[in-house]
Parts: structure tokens; sequence; C-alpha cells
């Protein structure tokens, strides 16, 4: 008889330790339906966006091609390193080569010296270099690129050189100049005055 009770004792210890394992496989089916669900969401949610991600690929190879681009990191780093060295230079038309060409180049620092004693009356400015640039043309002189010591003396000549252009001195009369400017810079100046002719053309005036 005591033997059937150890037995007995046995198996309800079994029982219990049996439900036990069975309360805890059933608390991790639960968590594990639970990951799946939580699972199932995030695939669906990846499955929404790759639809979306390729509609808008579809979209993009369907539209026509564009002429522009948008300018990487390194294009722009050089962009403002070349405006940067520009910013010190000016450049003037309308001044008149020497016949001699041997006295040319003493001919145009000469010129250089005097247009810039006429403007700058307080200072003088002297220019690191003065030469010519662009096409030779036999019906007019070509450019000539002053390189001064900063971007502050460049200010005081475009500044000043209007008052002077009041009541020029005649050397001065058929002289102009401008910045010196990047090929971006001049094509971005480029469009502006198409636009602007544009306009012209369509009625606009006071523009």
């Amino acid at each position: 008889m005591t033997a059937l009770n150890d037995k007995v004792l046995q198996q309800g210890k079994n029982i219990s330790a049996l439900s036990h394992s069975v309360n805890t496989l059933g608390k991790q089916l639960n968590t594990v339906t639970n990951d799946v669900k939580s699972h199932g969401l995030l695939i669906d949610g990846l499955e929404t966006r790759m639809v979306a991600t390729g509609k808008t690929l579809s979209n993009i190879a369907a539209s026509p091609p564009t002429t522009e681009s948008t300018p990487s990191l390194n294009e722009i780093a050089r962009e403002v390193q070349l405006r940067s060295l520009l910013a010190v230079n000016l450049i003037i038309w309308g001044v008149p080569k020497s016949l001699n060409i041997s006295e040319r180049i003493s001919h145009d620092n000469k010129f250089v010296r005097i247009f810039l004693i006429n403007l700058i009356l307080r200072f003088r400015l002297n220019p690191y270099s003065a030469y010519r640039i662009g096409k030779t043309d036999y019906n007019k002189p070509r450019l000539l690129k002053i390189v001064l010591s900063s971007q502050v003396a460049v200010g005081s000549v475009v500044t000043t050189f209007p008052k002077l252009q009041v009541n020029p001195p005649d050397h001065l009369r058929s002289v102009s100049f401008t910045r010196d400017r990047t090929q971006s810079e001049r094509q971005s100046i480029r469009e502006i005055y198409q636009k602007l002719s544009a306009r012209r053309e369509k009625g606009e005036s006071n523009i």
C-alpha cells in the first residue's frame, strides 16, 4: 500500500511538472505568435514601400530626360574656389593697343596705371599683372585683364568708375569694364538677358 501511495505521489508530481511545462509552452507560443504578427506587419510595410519605390522608379524612367542636373559637392566646391580666384580680376573693353609691337606691353601697363589713378584718388592700386586675353580681332582690340591685390581693390574700382563716367577723360570715353566671372556665372547672366529679351518681344516694357 505504501508503495502504491508513493507511486501515486510521484505521478502527481510528474503531472504537476507536465502541467507547468504545458503552461510555459503556452506562454512561449503566445510570444512567438505575437512576434510572428509583428514581423508580418513589418513585412507588409516593407512590401508597401517596395511597391511605392517601384512606382517612383517607373515614373522616373517614363519621364522625359532633362538637360539640367544637380551639381555634386565637388563641383560646387570647385565653383566657389574659382569665383574666389577670379574675384580680384577686372576685364576691360575698348583699350586701344599700341601700333608698335615691341611697346604693347608697356603701353598697356601705362594705361592701367593711369586708369587706376583716375579712379582712386586717395591711394594707388598697383596691379599684380595686366595682359590681353581673347582671340585676335583686327577690327577691335582684345580685352585687357587686370589682376589686383584684393577683392576690396576691385570693389573700389567698381564703385568709383560710374562717377568717372559722368565726365570721363578722353582716353576713357570708349572704355568699359566688368568683373571677371566663371563660365557658370556668364551662362546665368546670358540666360537672364535672353529671358528679358523674350519678355520685351512679348510687349513688356516696365522691366
